[in-house]
């Protein structure tokens, strides 16, 4: 007797000594007595929406579907396939190289046997593909708009420091949100590095290419000569075309990257110790290096004095960047009393141990970077990067070098001096656009910005600083004033005719005309936001309130939504001198390539997801890609990390007894010898076996062509 086939979609399962039919699908439990028939099943698959959803997307998958031997159903197209594995590359830094092991190529094949690999350079005029297409989207997308554009351009670094990279981004304000998008990346040759003439033929070549040159009101850029002279050639052409006359572009087309401002006063500073920062770095090189006799004398006084909890592992820092200097000096001051117990105990280490006096200094200077290293995480930190929220930081700073200044240690007063005398310089090239963001935020408002610079600047001082941002408040809003479109709308009714309404109507415009500045003035008087939320939404408190103050408002949104810092790109905010790319799989690359998966990354993924970012690390509570298990460093590889990625693979896929085998493998050490065949990843069926296939990619974890070389994407973090 045949069996309906309706039950290829059903399973027989006994419930309470009942036959149940439960749905493949969605799981609801039928009739499933052979005595009731099939017909009510049958009406069911009609109704199921789950298996709805699942043939809707079998259908959408081609349009030129070739079908491959899993029951008969499933639509197979290689082409697409090839161009799925070229985007995930691309999304998750993928070795190019990773097609060619045949480890991987098991795992594929388990997965699919009708797939067939492409070599790397097919694979790579596959992403170059993918890259067209998705360049042709953004700059049709793009050109839709009607809105500004502020440029944002960022230097990197890779290759071993030998290429330097300027990575192009555009931000801009699109229905009251605040977007990004990279444009493109870009190799500068060292002559462009450093003359402005070039750099300046580039970026004109870049906004005519996206068609945004007459769009665009500031561009964003660490300070050095040859930015500036490129800015200011910049800035000459656009002014003379008469579509580029837009308020904010003569006072604020330059900004300066506010974290390069930060940071660069602060090496300087930091250059004044050298002579104590070598003395912690030698202490520590000591432990790193100490004998094994020595090493167990160190334990025991670990153990003596319970720093077994507060020790793991101290770290040698030897960058030149402030913030690695500022970890070393958080090892440091945590294992201070560690360092005072070593030296009654070994006349070498007394000779390396910074003095008491020197220690004092050492916790007065690392006060000072906690501060500021605070500062700056959580501006890079804060969900919305509008204007409006460096002005009090950079304030704080500032404020805390002037204390500095009063120190009762010579050593600490020259270094506050030296940091204090370029910060000041350049806060100058940025001070206007800061205060006029925060005079705009309603929780601050002028009061605010005199009363800060008040404690800057003295008094005296303060007024004729205020006094100009007035003024150039005053000349911004006048520009929006002027233009079309930003007047009070009228209000639709069936009234609207009224003589009475028209007349209040003509009184209100004749009262704007009298005193254009009424609006503006309204808003400085009004009182501030107190007990705002933490997360209070400027840009929605201006949208709501647009009505009450248009011109204000449209001025406000224009503002707030101009990029200050360069790391809007890559979210780091403490590399003071240019970005490192830290995939080394890019290193082998052409610089076709390498731009289509710098910028293929950013379109295909999150568009507020940090690219190539040098401080990225993944958090506990992030979801492990699958596929990104493959970038991870070989020597990254411990049992932590092997955990986090058989867990994510196994919930994947769905196996709980795999996922708990893969657990005790990477507990114990052990692995897989063996991989499976393609038939045993294949059942009689022809479904998919996962379990299988786990069991294929934990043979390709082990193997040589994992351990042999790939760049590092996850970082585990210090325990």
């Amino acid at each position: 007797m045949s069996v309906s086939k309706v039950w290829n979609y059903f399973s027989k399962v006994e419930i309470d000594g009942e036959t149940k039919a439960v749905c493949n699908y969605c799981n609801r439990k039928l009739v499933g007595s052979s005595k009731k028939g099939t017909s009510h099943l049958n009406n069911h698959l009609l109704r199921c929406p789950v298996m709805k959803n699942v043939e809707t997307q079998k259908k959408e998958m081609s349009t030129c579907p070739e079908t491959a031997g899993i029951g008969g159903d499933f639509l197979f197209d290689n082409e697409r396939s090839c161009l799925d594995l070229a985007r995930m590359i691309t999304r998750q830094r993928c070795p190019l190289d990773m097609v060619e092991h045949e480890s991987f190529q098991t795992f594929v094949k388990n997965l699919q046997p009708r797939f067939t690999l492409p070599s790397q350079d097919t694979l790579k005029a596959d992403i170059l593909h993918v890259y067209r297409e998705e360049k042709l989207k953004l700059h049709e997308y793009l050109g839709k708009l009607s809105c500004h554009f502020s440029l944002i351009m960022q230097f990197w670094t890779c290759h071993r420091m030998k290429n330097v990279y300027c990575c192009f981004a555009v931000q801009f304000l699109e229905d009251g949100v605040t977007l990004k998008k990279i444009l493109a990346l870009q190799k500068v040759d060292h002559s462009d590095y450093h003359q402005g003439t070039l750099l300046f033929e580039r970026v004109k070549s870049l906004l005519e290419e996206w068609n945004i040159d007459k769009k665009l009101c500031s561009i964003t850029l660490r300070s050095s000569a040859s930015n500036d002279k490129m800015v200011q050639s910049l800035k000459s052409l656009l002014s003379q075309r008469t579509n580029c006359q837009m308020p904010l572009f003569e006072h604020f087309f330059h900004i300066h990257c506010i974290t390069y401002i930060i940071n660069l006063p602060l090496q300087d500073g930091l250059n004044e110790m050298a002579g104590l920062l070598d003395k912690i770095r030698n202490t520590i090189r000591y432990i790193n290096e100490a004998s094994p006799r020595w090493e167990l004398k160190f334990q025991h006084i670990l153990e003596q004095h319970n720093f077994r909890d507060k020790y793991s592992t101290i770290f040698e820092y030897v960058s030149t960047r402030w913030d690695s200097t500022f970890l070393l000096f958080e090892s440091a001051m945590e294992l201070r009393e560690l360092f005072s117990h070593l030296d009654t105990t070994d006349c070498s280490f007394m000779d390396l141990n910074p003095h008491e006096d020197e220690w004092i200094m050492a916790a007065i200077v690392y006060k000072t970077l906690k501060y500021t290293y605070d500062s700056i995480c959580s501006v890079l930190g804060c969900k919305c990067l509008t204007a409006n929220v460096y002005f009090n930081k950079v304030c704080d700073i500032y404020s805390m070098l002037l204390e500095l200044q009063n120190n009762s240690h010579k050593f600490v007063r020259l270094m506050a001096a030296k940091m204090k005398e370029k910060f000041e310089s350049y806060f100058g090239k940025c001070r206007m656009v800061l205060a006029i963001a925060a005079i705009l935020d309603p929780r601050l408002k002028l009061e605010f910005v005199q009363s800060a610079f008040e404690v800057l600047v003295g008094d005296d001082q303060a007024r004729i600083i205020v006094a100009d941002i007035r003024n150039i408040l005053n000349d911004v809003f006048d520009s929006y004033a002027a233009e079309p479109g930003v007047q009070v709308q009228e209000l639709s009714s069936s009234f609207s005719t009224s003589h009475m309404i028209n007349q209040w109507r003509q009184s209100k415009r004749h009262k704007s005309a009298a005193s254009p500045r009424a609006e503006l003035n309204r808003y400085l008087q009004e009182d501030v936001i107190n007990n705002a939320e933490e997360d209070f939404d400027i840009l929605g408190w201006w949208r709501t309130n647009s009505s009450d103050f248009p011109t204000v408002g449209k001025m406000a949104l224009n503002i707030l939504s101009i990029p200050m810092s360069t790391c809007t790109i890559s979210n780091s905010g403490f590399n003071n001198r240019t970005m490192m790319m830290i995939n080394p799989t890019l290193d082998s690359l052409n610089l076709e390539i390498i731009e289509a998966l710098v910028c293929g990354e950013h379109w295909l993924g999150d568009e507020h997801s940090s690219i190539y970012s040098l401080n990225a690390e993944p958090t506990d509570q992030e979801k492990l890609d699958p596929f990104s298990i493959y970038n991870i460093i070989r020597e990254s590889r411990d049992r932590h990390l092997y955990i986090r990625a058989c867990q994510a693979l196994g919930t994947q896929f769905g196996s709980n007894n795999l996922m708990e085998s893969s657990l005790a493998c990477g507990e114990s050490g052990s692995s897989i010898k063996k991989a499976p065949s393609m038939e045993e990843g294949y059942s009689s069926g022809g479904s998919f076996n996962g379990e299988t296939s786990m069991m294929a990619m934990d043979v390709f974890l082990n193997s040589s062509d994992f351990n042999d070389g790939y760049g590092c994407v996850f970082k585990q973090p210090r325990s």
